[in-house]
């Protein structure tokens, strides 16, 4: 992170020094040539073994932010699933107690029926 403050602060730095050295000069066309070294220094600046360790840092931690962010989302979904998973466990178990309940009331029903068409055939008998 702090890599990424110190390049973004150094390149934007650099650039805007050079923007506005141009500006300057643009003005003073017997400096142009002024405007070649500030180029030269940001190349040679830009290409420097340290510039390029701190590019290269710079990148790695984005890769590493973006690589832990990928892991959370990645994590809160899985867990996302399986709350639902449980959700969804819970109410099978819940509808087939209920068919179970339903079952019993359906045999008691016909026990039921089967006494009353018993005292029916009793009365009219």
């Amino acid at each position: 992170m702090i890599f990424q403050v110190i390049s973004g602060v150094i390149i934007t730095a650099l650039g805007v020094a050079i923007f506005l050295l141009a500006l300057r000069l643009g003005r003073h066309s017997d400096k142009v040539p002024v405007v070649g070294q500030v180029i030269d220094a940001y190349t040679q600046v830009a290409g420097s073994a340290e510039f390029r360790e701190i590019e290269r840092q710079r990148a790695l931690a984005q890769h590493n932010e973006a690589s832990a962010l990928a892991t959370m989302a990645r994590k809160t979904r899985d867990e996302e699933r399986m709350k639902w998973q449980g959700v969804v466990a819970d109410k099978d178990a819940t509808i087939a107690g209920m068919g179970a309940t339903i079952a019993d009331k359906d045999a008691e029903n016909e026990r039921l029926r089967a006494q009353v068409a018993e005292l029916l055939a009793k009365q009219g008998g």
